[in-house]
């Protein structure tokens, strides 16, 4: 049956309308948000350098660093009522050397008011042990054991003259290669407001204090001595200095919204 010109004049305001709340509503158009971290690293007091610059711990011991890289994973966004909202294939690459890769961006969020953040230093067991992969996960990125099926979670390179024997390659060196499955450590910061709206992406201003895998101030017992430890690949030593990163390594500073 044909419609008259006059019904189809009167008919096609609604189509128009009944079409646009459609789209309104479709939730493959929901609009999300993101949630970012700016990593400052440090040693103590002071900023970490790669030229050389001698730091001390607290026993006395001095070191430089010429390497320090880690890898993030797993980041969770804390809910109120004890839930979180997981974003996949999270996984960052950070290298202390490359400024690139110290602004870390969690994009695709549900927009909500979130309470906190947690994420986990290494990879998670599956992805640890899938073989080689692609971006934060490429082999050459620098944190991948060849000769192992896994990643290396946090690797620190320096030296020390108070190492007395040769580790990386070198008298006096210092290598601390973290990896293995139990080693992985969650981070999380509760109690730190992340308001994600269609206009305000939170920041989480973070300071890493590579001085916290040798210093633990809560259990001066995990302190690492150099003369007697500064040669890790892994291995029976490795949960030591995860327990020690665990402990102190990141502080939240503030979160800044923009």
């Amino acid at each position: 049956m044909k419609l008259p010109v006059r019904a189809w004049a009167l008919l096609l305001p609604l189509v128009a309308l009944a079409a646009g709340c459609k789209k309104d509503a479709d939730p493959a158009t929901a609009a999300t948000g993101s949630v970012a971290l700016d990593l400052t690293h440090v040693v103590g007091t002071a900023p970490l350098a790669f030229d050389g610059t001698s730091y001390t711990k607290a026993d006395g011991q001095t070191f430089q660093v010429t390497k320090f890289k880690y890898l993030l994973s797993n980041v969770e966004l804390l809910r109120a009522d004890g839930t979180a909202y997981a974003a996949p294939e999270s996984y960052y690459l950070v290298d202390a050397a490359k400024t690139a890769t110290l602004h870390l961006v969690v994009p695709g969020v549900p927009l909500a008011n979130y309470t906190g953040l947690r994420f986990v230093v290494g990879v998670d067991a599956a992805r640890n042990t899938a073989g080689a992969q692609t971006g934060a996960l490429d082999p050459n990125n620098d944190l991948y054991w060849d000769w192992t099926t896994g990643y290396v979670f946090l690797k620190m390179e320096g030296t020390s003259p108070q190492a007395p024997h040769a580790a990386a390659a070198a008298a006096g060196g210092l290598r601390f290669h973290v990896g293995d499955n139990g080693t992985q450590r969650t981070i999380s910061f509760a109690g730190a407001p992340l308001a994600v709206t269609a206009t305000q992406a939170p920041t989480l201003h973070l300071r890493v204090n590579v001085l916290a895998l040798f210093d633990n101030a809560g259990a001066p017992s995990k302190n690492i001595d150099f003369s007697k430890l500064s040669d890790v690949m892994g291995g029976a030593s490795a949960p030591l200095l995860a327990d020690n990163y665990a402990a102190g390594l990141f502080t939240l500073e503030r979160v800044a919204t923009n």
